[in-house]
């Protein structure tokens, strides 16, 4: 998520899915024609928060 400079002031929630669809809510595609090089894939997200001061 990201604003635009002088947007953005409030609340924001970006959610997945929700208690029901959590567990399929986020999930990577590989089309069927792709190499396959693994059995599983994984990734690790790294989330940034930033809160910066108003103007």
């Amino acid at each position: 998520m990201a604003a635009k400079n002088g947007e953005g002031a409030g609340t924001f929630v970006y959610r997945f899915g929700n208690d029901a669809t959590k567990a399929e809510s986020i999930n990577l595609n590989v089309p069927g024609k792709t190499a396959k090089l693994a059995e599983a894939y994984t990734t690790t997200i790294t989330w940034s928060l930033t809160d910066v001061p108003g103007q």
